[in-house]
């Protein structure tokens, strides 16, 4: 495992990440800080990291684009985590 110099100073926690990044997205977690808003109209989604809200958005659009590769397999979806499900069970 590499360095993780990225330490979270939350009492009791003890998170450590190689990058800032990381580190300043986790501290969402303890804040309960989600700045990633859905501008859709009517819709109050919000969310701590901006991967989630993309994810979210396609449920707006219908967008779908992880696709299975076997062939005659017509199965899409929104997220790269149901493709690799999807994939185990073939």
């Amino acid at each position: 495992m590499g360095e993780r110099p990225y330490k979270c100073t939350w009492a009791g926690c003890s998170y450590a990440t190689a990058t800032w990044g990381h580190l300043d997205t986790h501290y969402r977690t303890h804040t309960g800080e989600k700045p990633y808003k859905c501008t859709w109209p009517g819709c109050s989604y919000a969310a701590a990291r901006k991967a989630h809200l993309d994810t979210h958005i396609r449920k707006h659009t219908g967008e779908k684009p992880y696709k299975c590769t076997w062939a005659g397999c017509s199965y899409a979806t929104a997220t790269q985590w149901h493709l690799n499900r999807h994939s185990a069970q073939k």
